[in-house]
Parts: structure tokens; C-alpha cells; sequence
């Protein structure tokens, strides 16, 4: 079957044996056929690179590629770079497509040209029961997470993409730059300087692929995807922003305990100087000043950074700033 030039699938992989036969079958019968899949093989010492040589040996839609310098970053992005197709679909080893995964997703970008990157829904699901409920809470809030709205103002919470179940436009890629390789998560990164840029990102709102949360799972495994690593990221984009919305006003940090104080400080080392944090009570003695929300002042004299992680008490803070005058974004921000 020729290649009609519209999408590839870029599947890096790593001694995924036990995995990779579901998750390439999984594209190989999707609704939508005219794909390229370019698998890339990232020095695997087990039998899946046999394996995906024989997919493309029996479907030329498969390509099997090797990259040699390890790490997740340089197999995607060789991926990218022998891409044939006008849209790019992200995939990993670990995870299984849903049948009309690309077909969606390509609607939507052909029928939404204001978007530029569209994602979906994840199901979730784990093959042992122990260090689950933070994924599985991890799930449930960024399948709630589906406007470019909502992925613009939350997306220093969390990563607001699931990596393996996005489409991009290829010429965004290349008009704003891949993965980088560092000491932080390459997806989310890629997101926060995207969306810097004002790259449009929505959600379909319907499950695209079964994320397998396996031990062996890279964001369980590799540094790069430890929370210092994600605050750490998250903090060198949330000064810029921070600094483009101040306007001169006071900086005011909403959470004053000890894990809240520790990741603000990440953004004082970027340069940011905090005048006041927003706790229960004055009574918790700090260097910097500290108020209670009662003493908050109007938006015109105050940005401010909301470090409330609980669900609850966070809609607590967000509707007694909307009542006080606070716009999201503008006047304060959520990055927690």
C-alpha cells in the first residue's frame, strides 16, 4: 500500500518483548490505513527488535530505524526527523492504540486548522496493584483536562498531554524544536515551550489509547521524570510567565508550609523575588512576610501563585479570588 504522505507513527522502543507485538498491532489495524510507522529500535537486547523487523517485512507500512545514542529523546526525535507524513502520532512500546485513534485525531486537525497539536482521552491500567493511586489520580485529572483553556491555565499542575496519545503538525515541530535531552521530562517540557509559543492544543473527548503503567515504565524509572525534575521545568516556564504578568505588582504565594515554600523557592532562583505568602494564620514565622487570605489585597497590587495541591481547598482559593476581582492567568495562577 503507497504511503498517501498524511501521518506517521513514531514507536521508539527499548526491550519491549513482552509489549510490542499488542501495541504495533494495535496501529497496524486502525481504521484509518494510510500511515507510515517508523519503529526505532534504541540498542534493545531482548527480542523485540526481531520482532518489529518482522512487522516490516510483512507491512510495508512499518519501518524499523535504529539510533544508537541511548535515551527515549534521540529515538523520537529520529523519528521526526525521517518523518514522511504532514501529522506526526506519538506512540510507545508499553501502551495498546485504540482503533480509531489516528482517524479522530486527523479529523480533527483537518476540520480545527487552529490546532495544532490534539491529544485524547487515556484508560488507564496497571498490571500490579502497589504505587498506583498517584498515577490513577494522575489519570482522572488530566482526562478532565480536555480545552486548550483548560490545558493553558493547568498546565503548571501537571502535564496536561499524555505523550503516547498525541498528534502534532510536523511543521510545529519544526518551527519550534523536539524533545530536548535533559534533566527533565522531555514531554512536558516540549508542551510548556509549545505552548510559550501559543501552539493551540485541544483534547478529543473520547479514550485513545489503554496507558499501561508498568514497572518498567520510564516515568517510573528514569530521573528525568522525578518530581524535582517536573518542578524543577515547570518553575523555568512559570517565572517567564510570571514575569510577563506581574506588571509591577507584589509577588504573593498562596501556601506557606514547608513542601509549598521549597518549590517557590525554585522560582526565586530563576529571579523571582516573593513579598508575602497567603497561609492560615500569621502565626508561622518565615523571613518573608506572611499574611492570611483575609489581607489579601486587590489584583491590582497583588499577583498570585496558588501551591495548594489538595482538589478541594484549590477551588476554595479559586473561587474566593474570582470573588475579590482575580482573573486566572492574568492575576493569579495555578502551579500546584
Amino acid at each position: 500500500m503507497d504511503f498517501h504522505g498524511l501521518v506517521t507513527v513514531v514507536f521508539p522502543f527499548f526491550n519491549a518483548q513482552n509489549s510490542i507485538t499488542s501495541a504495533l498491532e494495535s496501529i497496524r489495524n486502525q481504521s484509518y490505513e494510510y500511515f507510515e510507522c517508523l519503529m526505532i529500535d534504541n540498542n534493545s537486547s531482548d527480542e523485540s527488535a526481531l520482532i518489529a523487523q518482522e512487522f516490516a517485512a510483512k507491512d510495508p507500512r512499518f519501518k524499523y530505524l535504529t539510533q544508537k545514542r541511548q535515551g527515549v529523546t534521540f529515538a523520537s526525535n529520529l523519528g521526526s526527523q525521517n518523518a514522511k507524513g504532514k501529522y506526526i502520532a506519538r506512540m510507545d512500546a508499553d501502551d495498546v492504540c485504540f482503533p480509531q485513534r489516528l482517524e479522530l485525531q486527523i479529523n480533527f486537525l483537518i476540520e480545527n486548522p487552529e490546532y495544532e497539536v490534539v491529544s485524547g482521552l487515556v484508560s488507564y491500567h496497571s498490571s500490579s496493584d502497589s504505587k498506583t493511586q498517584g498515577f490513577r489520580d494522575y489519570v482522572e485529572w488530566v482526562n478532565r483536562i480536555t480545552s486548550y483553556h483548560d490545558i493553558l491555565t493547568q498546565r503548571f499542575v501537571e502535564s496536561p498531554i499524555v505523550n503516547p496519545s498525541a498528534m502534532w503538525l510536523r511543521s510545529t515541530e519544526m518551527r519550534y524544536g523536539s524533545y530536548r535531552n535533559g534533566d527533565f521530562p522531555e514531554d512536558y517540557e516540549m508542551w510548556l515551550r509549545w505552548l510559550s509559543h501559543g501552539v493551540k492544543m485541544a483534547k478529543i473527548n473520547t479514550p485513545l489509547i489503554q496507558w499501561n503503567d508498568a514497572p518498567s515504565r520510564l516515568t517510573r524509572t528514569h530521573a528525568h521524570y522525578r518530581q524535582e525534575a517536573f518542578y524543577a521545568i515547570k518553575s523555568q516556564y512559570l517565572t517567564v510567565e510570571i514575569q510577563k504578568q506581574l506588571k509591577g505588582r507584589k509577588l504573593a504565594i498562596w501556601g506557606a508550609s514547608r513542601i509549598a515554600r521549597q518549590r517557590a523557592q525554585m522560582i526565586e532562583s530563576f529571579g523571582l523575588t516573593i513579598d508575602q505568602y497567603i497561609d492560615i494564620s500569621t502565626k508561622r514565622q518565615l523571613q518573608t512576610k506572611v499574611i492570611t487570605h483575609l489581607q489579601l489585597g486587590s489584583s491590582k497590587e497583588n499577583y498570585v501563585v496558588v501551591y495548594v495541591p489538595q482538589p478541594a481547598m484549590k477551588q476554595q482559593v479559586i473561587a474566593f479570588l474570582h470573588e475579590k476581582g482575580y482573573h486566572e492567568i492574568e492575576d493569579y495562577i495555578l502551579a500546584s
